[in-house]
């Protein structure tokens, strides 16, 4: 069943305006759901606790996915990676996905191969090029979080748990400029 912007309006953006290209919107959530289903779409507004969250966040991993697949559009192999995407748990996949996004997207006319039969035993996740030129192989890694990343993610977490605990509905948005230094994660807590 096809999705329709007002299902969207209601679910992600209750008290808002969607401010996004709706033609796009609407053929992300089609394809994502042609992928993992509607069940799938819709649990990405809970967090883990049974809170719900609105806004462009939440669906933001439908909007990247969805438009993610675009990319893929004429790859060789790109079957195998597909196969991989339908599984929700693998993170792994949606990074690939994002990583061919961000270098195929501003270049259409790009080929794509998934995954490039290559020589030798470590084989990239992908490769691309201009029609006509050399390959250029791509392995994407997991970033190994810093100290300071996890302490920032433990703030991050306390926030949510902090507006989850809201009895009322209430949309709050909170953007940092830069990392809390000191005493400044107290503060952000008391004041959101």
């Amino acid at each position: 069943m096809a999705w329709t912007i007002d299902e969207i309006q209601r679910e992600w953006f209750p008290n808002a305006e969607i401010d996004l290209p709706v033609d796009d919107l609407l053929r992300a959530f089609d394809r994502v759901e042609e992928l993992r289903g509607r069940d799938w779409i819709l649990s990405t507004t809970y967090l883990p606790d049974g809170a719900r969250r609105f806004g462009f966040w939440a669906l933001a991993r439908v909007w990247m996915l969805g438009s993610g697949l675009d990319a893929l559009d004429g790859a060789g192999g790109a079957e195998s990676l597909i196969a991989r995407l339908r599984d929700p748990t693998d993170i792994a996949a949606e990074v690939e996905l994002t990583a061919i996004d961000l270098l195929r997207s501003p270049n259409v006319d790009t080929e794509l191969e998934i995954p490039p039969a290559v020589q030798g035993q470590r084989r990239p996740d992908f490769q691309i090029r201009w029609p006509g030129e050399r390959w250029t192989y791509v392995e994407v890694t997991q970033l190994h979080a810093s100290r300071e990343s996890e302490r920032v993610s433990r703030l991050l977490d306390a926030l949510m748990r902090a507006l989850a605990a809201v009895q009322r509905p209430v949309i709050v948005e909170v953007v940092l400029w830069r990392e809390p230094v000191g005493d400044e994660d107290g503060e952000l807590l008391d004041r959101v």
